[in-house]
C-alpha cells in the first residue's frame, strides 16, 4: 500500500485520529476498485451508506482499537505522545461484500515509530570514474549514515546489474566501467531496527576523469598533516552556482570554459578531491551555496572527521563554510554576523571603532548608507587544541565586498572584523596575546590596499589614497549584466566615471 505519514499534535487525545483511520477506511471500502467502481458500491449500498460515513453519530461498520504491549485496549483520551509507541498494535475490524454474504476481516497492525528511514537519494549528474570519490545526496531520517547498509552496482551489459562496491555511501568508481550506469542502494538501520531500502541510478554513463596531476603535486608538495600542535590551514572560493550561470560569467569571465565544466555537480567533486587531498585542520570557504552545504559539504566533509557550520550572506543564498578536523580541534564557541548591523549600530562604531571614526561615517551619509546595505557575512570559531596545553584560536572567515572601485569599504570591513574578534575574545576572557586571531578569506584586496595594509600593519593611515580615489563611490540601481551580489537590490557604481558631476567626498580615517 501507499507509505503514509500522519502528522498530530503531541498533546490530542488519540480519539481523533483513531476516528480519521475508521473514516478512511470506511470510505475505502465503499470506494474499492476506484472511482468507477466506489460510485456503483455506494449506489448499490443506497443511500444510507453513504449517509453513514458523514454522519458523526454513524456506525462506520469500522473498528479501530489501539491494544498495549499486553494486547488490552488503549484509552482513546490518552495523547497522541503517550499510546502510539513501538511495541502497541492497531486492531482494524471491518465488513465487506453485500450484506446476504459480508466477511468480517480483523487486521492487527504492530506500530514502529521512529522507524528509520531515507526519504532521499540522489547520484550526482556526472559520475567520475577513477580517484574521485562518488556519493550520493541523501536525507535519512532516525539514523546515520554510519549505520545504513550501503551496496553498489554497475549496468551490465545485457542488462542487470553487477555488485561492485559494499559498505560505505562512497565509492571510486573504476574506470572499467567507464560507459556504464551506477546504481547505489541505502538500507536504514538504526541498532536491530530497519527501514524501507531505498535506490538511485544515476542519469547518465561513467566518464573517463580530467587529469588530477596538478592536484596531486600540490597534495604531494604539502606532505601529510603536521603532527602536534601545528596546524594547517586552507581558505578557498569555491565560485558559487548563482555565479557560475550568470550570463556574465560565461561570457566575460570564463568564456574558454565549457558548460560542462561549469556545472556545479562536476566542479564541487574535484574540489573535494584537492580540498580532501590537503589534510587541513582547518578549512574556510567562501561562495558555498546554501542547499549545497547541507546536501554536499557538510555531510561529505563531516564523513572525513570534520565539524563545521554556514554563515549565509544577508541573501541566504550563499555564504561562507568554516569547518575543523575534529581530532585536533574542538569548538568553544561560534558565531556569525553581517557587517551592515554592525554600521548600522552608533553604539557599536564609537565603542568599537572609535567616536572619530564613528563621527567621520555618520557625517557621510553615502558612504554609511553603502555600509548599511553590503551583504558581507562574517564567521568566527573560538578553537582549542584537544591535545596538549590547549591552546586556542580565534579564526575568522569572510568573504569582503567586491566592486574595484570600493577598496575602502573592504577596509573598513576589515576593521569591523578585527574589532568584533577582539570583543568576541574579552566576552570569554581572553586577549590577543593568549588567543591568536587568525583572519582568512577572500579579501578581494591588492597588496598595496587599505584591507591589507590594516591586517600587515593594525594601522591605515588617513593619508592613504584609498579615502581620496573611492570617495566619489555610490551605490545606485542593480546591474542585471553584472552577475555578482545577486542578492542586493541595487546596483554598484561609480559617480563620475562617464563623466558626470558628483560631490567630492574625502572621508577620511585613521584606523588602528
Amino acid at each position: 500500500g501507499k507509505k503514509l505519514n500522519m502528522a498530530r499534535k503531541r498533546g490530542e487525545p488519540i480519539g481523533k485520529p483513531l476516528e480519521r483511520i475508521r473514516r478512511t477506511v470506511s470510505s475505502a471500502c465503499f470506494g474499492k476498485g476506484g472511482k468507477a467502481k466506489g460510485r456503483e458500491a455506494k449506489k448499490q449500498r443506497g443511500d444510507q451508506a453513504a449517509a453513514a460515513f458523514n454522519d458523526d453519530t454513524a456506525d462506520l461498520g469500522v473498528t479501530c482499537t489501539m491494544l498495549d504491549h499486553l494486547g488490552h485496549p488503549v484509552p482513546e483520551t490518552t495523547t497522541n505522545s503517550e499510546a502510539w509507541q513501538t511495541g502497541y498494535t492497531l486492531e482494524l475490524k471491518y465488513t465487506t461484500g453485500r450484506e446476504e454474504d459480508s466477511e468480517v476481516v480483523s487486521k492487527k497492525l504492530k506500530i514502529e515509530t521512529n522507524l528509520p528511514g531515507c526519504s532521499e537519494l540522489a547520484l550526482p549528474r556526472r559520475i567520475i570514474a577513477g580517484q574521485i570519490l562518488t556519493s550520493p545526496a541523501w536525507t535519512l531520517e532516525f539514523c546515520s549514515s554510519a549505520d545504513c547498509k550501503w551496496s553498489w552496482f554497475a549496468e551490465e551489459e545485457g542488462g542487470g546489474w553487477t555488485t561492485i562496491g559494499e559498505g560505505s555511501p562512497q565509492l571510486a568508481i573504476d574506470e572499467k566501467f567507464v560507459g556504464r550506469r551506477v546504481k547505489v542502494r541505502c538500507e536504514p538501520a538504526c541498532g536491530e531496527r530497519a527501514g524501507e531500502p531505498r535506490e538511485a541510478v544515476s542519469q547518465a554513463p561513467v566518464m573517463n576523469s580530467p587529469p588530477l596531476r596538478f592536484m596531486r603535486a600540490r597534495h604531494d608538495a604539502m606532505g601529510a598533516r603536521p603532527a602536534g600542535s601545528s596546524l594547517r590551514v586552507m581558505s578557498y572560493n569555491i565560485l558559487a552556482d548563482v555565479y557560475s550561470k550568470t550570463s556574465y560569467a560565461k561570457d566575460v569571465l570564463y568564456p574558454d570554459i565549457s558548460k560542462e565544466h561549469l556545472d556545479t555537480d562536476y566542479r564541487q567533486q574535484l574540489s573535494l578531491f584537492e580540498v580532501s587531498g590537503f589534510g587541513c585542520d582547518i578549512l574556510c570557504m567562501q561562495e558555498v551555496d546554501s542547499i549545497l552545504y547541507d546536501k554536499f559539504w557538510s555531510p561529505r566533509l563531516g564523513s572525513g572527521g570534520y565539524e563545521g557550520f554556514f554563515s549565509p550572506k544577508t541573501s541566504k543564498v550563499e555564504g561562507c563554510a568554516l569547518f575543523w578536523n575534529q581530532e585536533k580541534l574542538g569548538a568553544r564557541c561560534t558565531e556569525s554576523v553581517h557587517l551592515r548591523d554592525l554600521f548600522a549600530d552608533e553604539g557599536w562604531l564609537e565603542k568599537h571603532l572609535g567616536a572619530e571614526a564613528a563621527s567621520t561615517l555618520a557625517r557621510d551619509q553615502n558612504l554609511w548608507g553603502i555600509l548599511r546595505k553590503i551583504s558581507t557575512a562574517a564567521q568566527y570559531a573560538l578553537l582549542e587544541v584537544q591535545q596538549g596545553e590547549g591552546r586556542r584560536v580565534l579564526v575568522a572567515n569572510t568573504h569582503l565586498y567586491f566592486h574595484p572601485g570600493a577598496s575602502h569599504i573592504r577596509a573598513l570591513s576589515v576593521a569591523a572584523i578585527l574589532a568584533h574578534a577582539a570583543d568576541l575574545l574579552s566576552r570569554h576572557g581572553l586577549t590577543e596575546e593568549d588567543c591568536p586571531v587568525l583572519v582568512c578569506g577572500d579579501l578581494n584586496s591588492e597588496p598595496d590596499t587599505g584591507a591589507i595594509e590594516l591586517l600587515a600593519r593594525s594601522s591605515v593611515s588617513a593619508e592613504h589614497y584609498e579615502w581620496r580615489d573611492c570617495s566619489r563611490f555610490s551605490w545606485k540601481a542593480r546591474d542585471e549584466e553584472s552577475g555578482f551580489e545577486q542578492d542586493e537590490d541595487l546596483r554598484y557604481a561609480l559617480d563620475g566615471a562617464a563623466g558626470g558631476g558628483s560631490e567630492e567626498r574625502d572621508p577620511r580615517f585613521d584606523l588602528r
